[in-house]
């Protein structure tokens, strides 16, 4: 059991559940069921997208992450590519007893899902994979609702795609140390500082367009405080690794995007819902978040993984 719970990697689950929750909440406060419906969606969505790029990263994770279930033996890779598929059915069939459309987005986040791992062997294309499935959420949880994708869901979702794609630049900096096997990412193929700038840039834009509605009185102004710890968050993180790229200040800006996500992908909550529902639902997802990454860490890196990334590379 604690292999499956370390292949679907439980920690990511809050970061699709906020952009859900925020598009079921832009088109109605009233979920009743769903509160409980959305999360378990949540769930199985993670649970299936883990699933297929544990699969497809298996001979890679053998050097890389031998702890990861499938090269350490934990699991077969047969029944993780079977448990993915089935936990992808469950999810469609789940979203069909709401909404068509919902389902539909869910056959497109596993297009996404498979593509991602096979691209990324090829192109840069793959660090827009990944995050334009998570940027389909907020989509998902407003057509779950109402059939419909609400204006404040569409500009969550933008958001949401800009933010995640510098978290994915940055997630490849963990694998950058000396023994490891490359892979065709955006710091091997243009070095590591321009690869983080652009992550930064991306970043701070994503949090950015959260703005937006603020300023067109689509929810409230309390939105701004999330989005400014977050996006305090994003600068300090990426500078440290702008200053010392490597793979050890990687993972700690990868976790400290963790707590970034959490804060920024619900924070349209607080301009929609009462001020203590809202800090509750984000309170929640972060705690729940960090203990899960603190429990069942995402990398493992060995000694002289703090090595510059530069160095890394040649």
């Amino acid at each position: 059991m604690r292999s499956w719970f370390e292949l679907i990697r439980v920690f990511n689950v809050p970061i699709p559940l906020a952009g859900i929750f925020v598009g079921a909440c832009a088109a109605d406060l009233q979920l009743r069921e769903l509160w409980l419906v959305l999360p378990v969606a949540a769930l199985v969505g993670c649970a299936a997208t883990q699933c297929f790029n544990d699969y497809e990263d298996r001979e890679i994770d053998a050097v890389n992450a031998a702890f990861r279930p499938i090269p350490s033996g934990g699991l077969e890779a047969r029944e993780v590519l079977v448990g993915g598929h089935l936990f992808t059915i469950a999810w469609v069939l789940l979203s069909l007893l709401y909404s068509t459309a919902a389902a539909a987005i869910v056959v497109i986040v596993y297009l996404l899902t498979r593509w991602y791992s096979r691209v990324k062997q090829i192109s840069l294309v793959h660090h827009l994979l990944l995050p334009a499935a998570l940027g389909l959420m907020p989509a998902y949880g407003s057509l779950m609702v109402s059939g419909e994708v609400h204006a404040l869901a569409a500009i969550a979702g933008v958001s949401i795609f800009l933010i995640d794609i510098n978290m994915n630049i940055v997630g490849t900096f963990k694998d950058l140390y000396e023994g490891a096997v490359p892979e065709r990412v955006l710091p091997v193929v243009w070095g590591p500082r321009p690869a983080v700038a652009l992550a930064l840039g991306v970043g701070l834009l994503g949090i950015a367009v959260q703005i937006i509605p603020v300023a067109r009185g689509l929810c409230g102004p309390t939105p701004l405080i999330p989005l400014a710890l977050g996006a305090a968050l994003t600068v300090h993180s990426r500078v440290e690794l702008l200053r010392s790229p490597c793979a050890t200040v990687g993972y700690a800006a990868l976790k400290s995007g963790r707590l970034t996500e959490c804060l920024t992908f619900p924070a349209l909550l607080a301009g929609l819902l009462p001020l203590r529902a809202a800090a509750f639902i984000i309170g929640a997802l972060t705690f729940f978040a960090l203990l899960a990454q603190t429990l069942l860490p995402e990398a493992r890196l060995p000694e002289g993984a703090g090595a510059n990334a530069e160095l890394a590379r040649s």
